[in-house]
């Protein structure tokens, strides 16, 4: 049941990530219980409770104390788990998120992030070229120049 979803706002930043070999990947992570609505049973409530949501909410409060979870927890009034994380890589982010009891009955979304030192770079590199296209003749400016 648990899904991978890669849905970056942006998909440069899926460009930049794999350009950089994954290093310091920074993403938001969410997490949506799939099961939504109360559990009729309480003996099924305290075993999803023990089983499921428990053990999910310490990992994520040992994943904080670790710095692996920079920013984040669960989003009041509801069953969701919102959270900024840091790891080396998409691969070390999927295993970890694999791990936790949750994430079988969650859909998770993970959106990469860029530094904003590398948004700023990139953003100069732009506007160099298009500065560049300045001086080009219209009939001789390329189609697609960035």
């Amino acid at each position: 049941m648990g899904r991978w979803l890669l849905a970056p706002e942006n998909p440069q930043s899926i460009i930049a990530f794999l350009r950089s070999g994954g290093r310091n990947m920074v993403s938001l992570v969410e997490m949506d219980l799939i099961k939504s609505g109360e559990i009729s049973d309480p003996k099924d409530g305290v075993n999803f409770i023990e089983q499921i949501i428990q053990p999910t909410l310490e990992v994520c409060t040992r994943w904080k104390e670790e710095n692996r979870i920079l920013a984040g927890g669960p989003v009041s009034g509801s069953s969701r788990l919102v959270f900024i994380m840091k790891v080396e890589s998409a691969r070390e982010l999927d295993l970890m998120l694999m791990t936790l009891p949750l994430w079988a009955v969650a859909q998770t979304a993970v959106t990469p992030l860029l530094e904003f030192e590398d948004r700023i770079a990139n953003v100069r590199r732009k506007a160099e070229r298009l500065k560049a296209l300045l001086h080009w003749p219209d009939h001789a400016r390329p189609t697609d120049p960035l």
